[in-house]
């Protein structure tokens, strides 16, 4: 599992290419990572806040 390391969009946007990378790795070669998307909501379990 990946997550973004900040909450600007260029976080999400690294995200996103280096899914894009697995992704054409996958078409070449036989021994590598079958990647999908997953959405995650982080919540400070003491203050509550997203």
């Amino acid at each position: 599992m990946v997550t973004q390391c900040n909450k600007r969009r260029n976080g999400e946007t690294w995200v996103l290419q280096e899914r894009a990378i697995y992704q054409s790795y996958n078409v070449v070669s036989d021994f590598s990572c079958r990647v999908r998307p997953l959405s995650i909501t982080y919540i400070d379990s003491e203050s509550e806040r997203w």
